[in-house]
């Protein structure tokens, strides 16, 4: 992450002191848990997802556009915060988006996976370890009744 922090905010456009403007592309899990960084370390310009329902609305005062504004938009990379990366990659490309302005929280240059919502991955894994336990013990309650 220190990397392409400091790669953006020392972009030989940018006035000094200035933060690289970025459009994050994901609303979703992933997006809420990184856009409180997001929005320490960079201008954040928007956030772009495909829900149609969220487009129009404000995510911690941040707008939410479609993916058909971005090129629209004043930025310098378009942050991927979500698991479809090959898709929405494909999708940016589709938009005329420079490769060399999509970014994604998996990117080598960034390194923002101590980030990554690990707390809803241990959530979810505790679930299933609660689903898959609860499903043990009543296959041995209905066991001791037959």
């Amino acid at each position: 992450m220190a990397d392409v922090i400091h790669q953006a905010n020392t972009k030989q456009t940018r006035p000094r002191g200035g933060k690289a403007k970025v459009v994050m592309f994901g609303g979703g899990l992933i997006g809420r848990q990184l856009l409180p960084l997001y929005k320490k370390v960079f201008d954040l310009v928007a956030i772009a997802d495909n829900d149609p329902s969220k487009n129009g609305s404000f995510l911690e005062g941040v707008p939410i556009i479609s993916a058909a504004e971005i090129p629209s938009l004043e930025y310098d990379y378009v942050m991927i915060s979500s698991t479809s990366l090959a898709v929405i990659r494909r999708q940016l490309l589709e938009l005329n988006i420079p490769n060399e302005r999509i970014k994604d929280y998996d990117d080598q240059t960034i390194r923002i996976r101590e980030r990554f919502p690990w707390d809803a991955l241990i959530l979810l894994a505790a679930t299933g370890v609660t689903i898959v336990a609860g499903l043990i013990f009543a296959t041995f309650k209905i066991m001791e009744f037959v």
